[in-house]
């Protein structure tokens, strides 16, 4: 059923790519300084703390991630995996990275290889619709995001359009954070952060499989009660 979505939004970004090339603008981006905004807002909660974690880059097109994180010193802090559908993208991918590693597989088909990642990011991926009806392209949203949730071991990152915007445009996916916050308490987990102070019309959201911890003080004069 997913099938002839996936592959609509496929042969969309792979016309744009055949035009463009290895641009922002090649893979759908408007800029890049929002390409960048994106990535600042979905990767500081993964690299809060000090430990290196393994990531994987669902949608990962020619390897922007890894620019970014090259660029801003933190590429030593991910141990990196990218993941696409496109066979000429993931070709440009291993050209700018040969270093890095790039898989090609279908996850609503083959499930995710090489898992469980300490994070999984699909950046990008469930923004636009193109000609894609809003229920066909809801549909396929949560069944990748149900598909990608298993190979998370502590976080999922996903953006989304939201409703909130000055106008809905047709060929993007407009995913109303309520319903977003309600899909993945119910099918995903319950510790959802939304993040939406980024300067884009849209949201990301994190969904971690425990609760962030706590790391403040208590102050000594609480004391609970039995009520």
């Amino acid at each position: 059923m997913h099938a002839e979505t996936q592959a609509t939004l496929v042969a969309a970004i792979e016309r744009r790519f055949a035009t463009h090339g290895a641009s922002p603008q090649g893979l759908w981006w408007p800029n890049a300084a929002d390409l960048a905004a994106r990535y600042e807002a979905m990767m500081a909660p993964l690299l809060a703390g000090a430990e290196r974690i393994s990531l994987l880059d669902v949608g990962c097109g020619v390897g922007f991630l890894p620019d970014w994180l090259a660029v801003n010193g933190l590429l030593d802090r991910v141990d990196y995996t990218g993941l696409d559908l496109s066979a000429p993208i993931l070709a440009a991918a291993r050209a700018r990275w040969p270093s890095l590693r790039f898989l090609r597989a279908d996850v609503l088909a083959d499930g995710v290889p090489g898992s469980p990642h300490d994070a999984v990011l699909a950046c990008g991926l469930l923004t636009c619709r193109f000609t894609e009806t809003e229920a066909a392209m809801r549909d396929y949203a949560e069944a990748l995001l149900q598909a990608l949730w298993p190979a998370a071991g502590r976080c999922l990152v996903f953006n989304a359009m939201g409703k909130h915007v000055e106008w809905e445009r047709d060929d993007l996916f407009h995913w109303s954070a309520d319903e977003v916050m309600r899909f993945c308490r119910a099918r995903l987990a319950r510790h959802v952060e939304l993040r939406a102070a980024y300067g884009l019309w849209e949201c990301s959201y994190h969904v971690w499989r425990d609760p962030r911890a706590v790391t403040s003080r208590l102050s000594p004069c609480w004391r609970d009660v039995a009520a």
